[in-house]
């Protein structure tokens, strides 16, 4: 939503689930053998907001939450799933996952001489992000 083109109010929802593979490194070397299976899923629901201060500058924060990370079996029929290999005492985090808080602000400055074929400039971005354990792990 934009009011008279400053000032803009969207919020969004989004869900992952992403496979990855680990290498453990507890005891010694790792090698491809000891490679295992894992997937993370979660859920970020934000808002953000965004003020255009000049034709150049912007501020802008969002809030959100992130409800706990699920580590999931993976999708590999060669590599075993990491749960197989892992528990809580050898790989912190692995069953339990917190709820996050998160917020962040930014001030970016947009010197392009032509959006979206510009010849010269660029945009500029400096941000600071916070996570919050909501779950006081």
């Amino acid at each position: 939503m934009a009011v008279r083109g400053h000032v803009a109010l969207p919020q969004s929802g989004a869900g992952n689930e992403v496979p990855f593979y680990l290498i453990p490194t507890l005891g010694g070397a790792s090698t491809l053998h000891s490679y295992s299976d894992y997937r993370l899923k979660s859920v970020d629901i934000s808002g953000f907001a965004t003020v255009r201060t000049t034709d150049w500058l912007s501020l802008g924060g969002r809030v959100g939450y992130i409800r706990g990370l699920d580590v999931t079996s993976g999708l590999s029929s060669i590599h075993p799933p990491t749960h197989d290999l892992f528990d809580e005492t050898t790989a912190p985090g692995l069953t339990i996952q917190p709820r996050y808080a998160h917020a962040d602000v930014f001030v970016e400055a947009d010197t392009r001489d032509k959006p979206g074929y510009p010849a010269s400039g660029g945009i500029y971005r400096l941000g600071l992000t916070t996570f919050h354990d909501l779950d006081g792990s």
